[in-house]
């Protein structure tokens, strides 16, 4: 029985050494991804919107699908975190697509913040007032 223990013992070592490393390695990925909120962001969170029929910009993915969801012309529902809850905010109207990962749109209900997203058919993008992406 000695024998039968020393392999459990080893197979348990073994098991806590790859759990330390995967841990530091994970950990290591994480804070790789991280990076600090600039003051001007942080700002343009929290105070600025826009109403009915101001434009703001969407940053997308640029996929196919994507694409395919938003299309020409397109009404997309916003949502926002507004009192700690996330919920319908407003509604936009696709006007046109800038470069690969951008759309202009104008804001036909409601009222749209910085960092709310635009959702359609499954596809998401992020909304960015005008003078953020004219930098």
């Amino acid at each position: 029985m000695k024998n039968g223990n020393k392999w459990r013992d080893a197979l348990n070592i073994s098991i806590v050494i790859g759990a330390i490393i995967t841990g530091g390695y994970l950990s290591n990925m994480a804070e790789a991804v991280s990076y600090p909120v600039s003051e001007e962001h942080r700002q343009l969170t929290e105070k600025s919107s826009v109403k009915e029929g101001g434009i703001v910009f969407l940053f997308h993915s640029g996929t196919p699908d994507v694409i395919k969801a938003f299309g020409d012309k397109g009404v997309l529902t916003v949502f926002g975190k507004r009192h700690g809850k996330i919920m319908p905010v407003g509604k936009i109207k696709v006007l046109l697509s800038i470069g690969e990962y951008y759309l202009k749109a104008e804001v036909i209900e409601g009222e749209v913040r910085h960092d709310d997203i635009a959702k359609h058919d499954g596809a998401s993008s992020l909304v960015i007032l005008e003078g953020e992406i004219l930098k």
